[in-house]
């Protein structure tokens, strides 16, 4: 939702469209306050009663007990921190990284919980406390010596301390020192701050960031020494930010962009957090609880501190390579909401809790377990029919050999096409199929070598797995009915 907010805020040169989508941002926005106050006022009351580790929310003090300690004992990780990276940030930067490559996990028995920053939502607090694994404050000095000393990590590590790096340490110079390590195994986890994100907010309001991969100069360098390594990834921030749209200067000596001392009294834009998270103030400070107030004068593209959702929940992704197994995870593709792609809402797939181990007569593995709907489904188009009773499709069959898909999975993944027109996206896919993303896109690359016949494109799949099916090629090409 906020990714979206954020790209109606951008403007539009057509006035009469600048207008609606000014009138829509307005509608958003307010709606998006009120969810913010109930919200605030919830996380102050939730600080206070000194939280622990329980579903679905996580302190960010807990991380490395509850998350990273414990995927170690499976496999070398590289931590990753992008200082200040939001939820509408990470959502362009995962789906680069899954199309990298890169599959998100879950454990088996329960989804990733939603790390909570702690309070100020500021860098030498929530940073601190996620990478000493308790809550406390300092520099990267002390986040380093924590990071190195923490007991799960040590553990995990068979003994050998775990490596922290940060900004200093991926210049031109120092860079390959830190990919040295990434690459040397015996080194059990190794962290690396990343500063894009912060560095980017300070800049100015005339500079936008990049999306995805290529706004994150170090990233894509670090992803690719921890898949030569075989290291999984975990990627998380330590706050997440507002973005700057006409927020209001309330001046407030001795606090910071976004939080305040507790005295005065809070206004009825903002809330008092009172508690053993809160490491400012001896315990007591005020923050907005909607986006439209900040402390300092100057203008930026972005503030922290304060109680907001934007602020406070931290993403959080377990990212795999192909050649890594984690035992008791299971890979969860990223999805967007349905409403993300106007037009692109395909049929659910036929329920399955566990379509992995499905197979057919010979064994091979099923894209929809026969046991669940067996044969091709009597709501399938004619010409689907037509095509799987072909001759050159047969032909196309005993090419492909083992990697070839049964009828009912053709008939299946065409039919979702023909419902949206011949073109779906991945995700749109995924949703339907309740497939994994690697899953899925294999078994559309073994569609389109039974389709594409001679080379001729009736199937394209694109590097993000949006399908298109040219349905005239196709009819040409098999000798099949017109549409």
């Amino acid at each position: 939702m906020d990714a979206a907010r954020d790209a109606l805020a951008e403007g539009e040169t057509v006035q009469p469209l600048g207008a609606a989508y000014g009138r829509l941002a307005a509608l958003v926005d307010g709606e998006r306050h009120q969810r913010d106050r109930a919200f605030a006022a919830a996380f102050a009351g939730w600080s206070t009663v000194a939280p622990t580790a329980s579903r679905p929310l996580l302190p960010i003090e807990r991380v490395l007990d509850e998350v990273v300690t414990p995927v170690a004992r499976l496999a070398p990780v590289l931590l990753l921190v992008l200082d200040g990276l939001s939820h509408p940030e990470a959502t362009r930067l995962f789906g680069d990284i899954t199309a990298a490559g890169w599959t998100p996990h879950a454990p088996a028995d329960r989804a990733l919980p939603h790390v909570v920053a702690a309070v100020p939502t500021v860098t030498v607090v929530s940073r601190a406390s996620l990478l000493c694994g308790r809550l406390t404050d300092g520099n990267p000095q002390t986040e380093r010596e924590g990071f190195a000393d923490h007991a799960g990590l040590l553990a995990a590590s068979g003994g050998a301390s775990p490596r922290l790096f940060h900004k200093r340490d991926l210049g031109i110079d120092r860079a390959p020192r830190v990919h040295d390590t990434i690459l040397d195994t015996a080194v059990r986890v190794v962290g690396v701050v990343v500063n894009a994100v912060d560095d980017h907010l300070a800049k100015g309001a005339q500079l936008r960031l990049a999306e995805g991969l290529a706004g994150v100069k170090p990233l894509r360098g670090l992803l690719d020494a921890a898949t030569v390594a075989g290291r999984v990834v975990i990627l998380t921030s330590d706050h997440g930010h507002i973005r700057e749209h006409g927020t209001t200067v309330r001046p407030a000596p001795g606090g910071g962009e976004r939080w305040r001392p507790a005295v005065p009294p809070p206004r009825g834009d903002e809330v008092a957090i009172t508690g053993p998270r809160v490491l400012r103030g001896e315990g007591s400070v005020v923050a907005p609880a909607t986006e439209a107030v900040r402390y300092i004068p100057t203008e930026k593209l972005g503030y922290h501190g304060g109680a907001t959702p934007q602020e406070v929940l931290c993403p959080l992704a377990v990212l795999a390579p192909a050649t890594v197994h984690l035992k008791g995870w299971q890979a969860t593709p990223l999805l967007p909401p349905a409403w993300w792609e106007a037009g692109d809402v395909l049929p659910s797939a036929l329920p399955s809790s566990e379509p992995d181990a499905a197979v057919d007569a010979s064994g091979q593995a099923t894209l929809f377990p026969a046991a669940a709907s067996p044969g091709v489904s009597p709501d399938a188009p004619g010409w689907v029919a037509d095509l799987l009773a072909s001759p050159v499709l047969a032909e196309q069959r005993t090419l492909a050999g083992r990697a070839a898909l049964d009828d009912h999975d053709i008939a299946r993944l065409l039919s979702l096409l023909d419902a949206v027109g011949g073109v779906a996206t991945g995700p749109a896919l995924t949703r339907a199929t309740g497939l994994p993303a690697d899953r899925l896109r294999g078994n559309l690359e073994a569609l389109r070598r039974m389709l594409n016949v001679d080379g001729y494109p009736v199937l394209t799949l694109e590097p993000d797995a949006t399908t298109r099916l040219n349905r005239s090629l196709l009819t040409t090409q098999f000798g099949i009915r017109a549409p």
